[in-house]
């Protein structure tokens, strides 16, 4: 399992551009750690990456997006 896990470590590194890893704590390793879901995740990835990229405004709808159908999700699993 360790193994596993070192060489998918390994592969993604391989296939990190600069735009995933700005700072000292790569996106995917903190949504992992926190645990948490589909679109909150993806919401924290566009949020945290839409400086980098080449079109912010965009990211930010979509991490939006992804916020609204978090909330969505939310709202009904709690009605």
């Amino acid at each position: 399992h360790r193994d596993l896990h070192l060489s998918l470590r390994r592969q993604r590194q391989m296939c990190i551009r600069d735009s995933y890893n700005t700072g000292r704590i790569e996106v995917i390793d903190a949504i992992e750690d926190w645990s948490l879901g589909f679109n909150d995740g993806n919401a924290i990835k566009y949020i945290a990456r839409h400086r980098y990229k080449g079109n912010p405004v965009q990211d930010i709808e979509k991490a939006i997006w992804y916020l609204h159908r978090h909330l969505d999700n939310l709202k009904e699993k709690n009605k």
